[in-house]
């Protein structure tokens, strides 16, 4: 299954590594180097054309998300449910 990260952009729900409120940046130090050594490796894609909320962190990239992080959570436990009954 796929996730919905917003403008057109989508991840496999296997390549999320983790999804981030953006506002852990304002205290949490780690995060803030993170996303600082991501940036410089080029792996982030802003897709908030500057309206970010979360921040979701891929195998591959790190993308900056017009998305609440309690959303994306949601609708990833949703896909993720879902894709385990349909296994059944």
């Amino acid at each position: 299954m796929y996730l919905h990260l917003g403008c057109n952009e989508v991840v496999h729900l296997d390549d999320v590594v983790a999804i981030f409120d953006l506002s852990i940046l304002e205290t949490g130090k780690a995060a803030q180097d993170f996303l600082a050594v991501a940036q410089m490796e080029g792996k982030v894609t802003d897709l908030s054309q500057g309206r970010a909320k979360a921040f979701v962190v891929t195998r591959d990239a790190v993308y900056l998300s017009p998305i609440t992080s309690s959303t994306l959570y949601r609708r990833g436990r949703f896909f993720s449910r879902r894709s385990l009954s349909l296994r059944d």
